[in-house]
């Protein structure tokens, strides 16, 4: 991206020299750095850690904090879930939010149709590549 310095330029006649051939003092007033093209910032897309498989209805897409990031979920992210943890049931009290809001019964909650996506020691790129899936 290219930098450009706008300058303001004022120019006013010299008052010892009325003459129209005077060259006109030129005096800096302000100056400053602007871009000439605009780049959105690239927000990284929140990082997957929970996927939820419900039977008959969407998957639950969730990051760290249990906040959804999307419904439904790729063959790929399926797969990788079922090959990296064991499913768990979310029936504790650190899912009771979550589950109130999505309105799972107490037989839903009991199945096992949670799997922890991240388990701690992965790299940047690794997470990078996650959330993209």
């Amino acid at each position: 991206m290219a930098r450009k310095t706008l300058r303001l330029v004022w120019s006013q006649p010299s008052a010892a020299d009325a003459s129209d051939e005077a060259e006109p003092q030129r005096q800096v007033v302000a100056s400053c750095d602007v871009q000439l093209a605009y780049e959105p910032p690239i927000a990284n897309p929140p990082t997957p850690h929970y996927l939820i498989v419900r039977a008959g209805h969407e998957c639950y897409v969730l990051d760290v904090e249990r906040e959804l990031i999307r419904r439904g979920a790729s063959q790929l992210l399926k797969a990788f879930a079922r090959r990296r943890s064991p499913a768990r049931s979310l029936d504790s009290d650190t899912w009771d939010s979550f589950t109130a809001l999505h309105q799972f019964s107490t037989e839903e909650r009991i199945a096992r149709c949670m799997f922890s996506l991240v388990a701690g020691g992965e790299t940047a790129r690794q997470l990078e590549l996650l959330a993209t899936l």
